[in-house]
């Protein structure tokens, strides 16, 4: 993954979790994994693996297209 893609994963991914009101380290809990994979992620300093963009989405109350691609559901269908 280049990093340009994870530069926009990671803004993907901290507006998801703003929006959901959830800090890092609630993140990880609920995903099984420690605060510093999150941070990485958030930071662009590493891609998460597909398992883990899985995992995202659940506890984000999300897709994945949202993570990965910053495509809003709620924009499509408007």
């Amino acid at each position: 993954m280049t990093q340009e893609n994870k530069d926009k994963l990671a803004s993907n991914l901290q507006k998801l979790i703003e929006k959901q009101g959830m800090s890092q380290k609630e993140l990880a809990i609920r995903m099984g994994t420690s605060e510093a994979s999150i941070s990485r992620y958030l930071h662009g300093k590493r891609a998460p693996s597909v398992r883990a963009v899985y995992y995202l989405a659940i506890c984000l109350d999300t897709t994945v297209d949202e993570i990965v691609k910053g495509i809003w559901w709620s924009e499509l269908h408007d």
